[in-house]
């Protein structure tokens, strides 16, 4: 089945966040949802040194023209940018408690840029949580429990600020496969999906809406309905020019 933009008659009248709602819904067609943060600014030539996202504002501004250079139907936000693998800052903590977490600088200015975001309602959110085990390094000598505790509070604080869906994102798939199954009756509680990526595959708790993924290769995977994610940050793999030559593949997948 071909991978396709909006067709006319179906989806071609909605904007992103419409169409991104309509999937998570069961009704819509196919959303693309890229990740494109850690070379955010220099991906849009932009001039905008250290943790850019702390600025909510510009890192509106940038993610809105990363999404227009990727067609995207939804942006992928970060909640804790510096506990992301291969991050190019270092991890935010250690935490003294994990009541705190959700109350970290780079934690509230994430879920400002939802709020933005989905206030502006031109395309979906869709909120990353770090894992489990990620948690559990920025909270020493924390219990199961407690590193559980955090990670609900983040994914509350997510979907109050208006994202359609969280995901979970990291390189072992047993560590995101747990953080996932931990987060999915709160994401069931506001009517969101929680979704997996361990960059080989992507998934939805429950398999409530189909999930493929798009890898650094290029090839688009194959679906009548449902998420594209991407396997990895693209602002890494290419520049504009190679991401519109991806987009242009898009149509002739197969």
């Amino acid at each position: 089945m071909a991978v396709r933009g909006p067709q006319p008659g179906s989806s071609a009248n909605l904007n992103g966040r419409d169409r991104t709602r309509a999937v998570l819904a069961g009704t819509g067609e196919v959303v693309f949802a890229p990740l494109a943060w850690s070379r955010l600014p220099q991906f849009v030539h932009a001039s905008v040194p250290g943790e850019f996202w702390l600025d909510t504002g510009v890192t509106q501004r940038l993610l809105t023209d990363a999404g227009d250079v990727c067609a995207a139907d939804a942006l992928a936000v970060p909640l804790l940018p510096g506990l992301r693998a291969g991050a190019a800052t270092a991890p935010a903590g250690p935490v003294g408690n994990s009541d705190e977490v959700a109350g970290l600088p780079e934690v509230l200015a994430t879920t400002a840029l939802i709020g933005r975001l989905a206030a502006a309602g031109t395309t979906g959110q869709i909120a990353e949580l770090p894992t489990l085990g990620q948690l559990a390094g920025l909270l020493p000598g924390a219990t199961a429990e407690d590193t559980e505790d955090a990670l609900s509070d983040l994914a509350r604080a997510c979907l109050e600020a208006g994202a359609d869906a969280i995901a979970v994102r990291g390189a072992d798939h047993s560590d995101v496969a747990s953080t996932v199954d931990a987060v999915a009756a709160l994401a069931d509680y506001y009517g969101a999906p929680a979704l997996g990526v361990d960059g080989q595959r992507g998934w939805a708790a429950r398999e409530s809406v189909p999930v493929g993924l798009l890898g650094q290769t290029g090839d688009w995977p194959a679906l009548a309905r449902g998420l594209i994610l991407t396997g990895g940050d693209i602002t890494s793999w290419w520049t504009p020019a190679k991401t519109r030559a991806v987009l242009r593949q898009r149509g002739e997948a197969g």
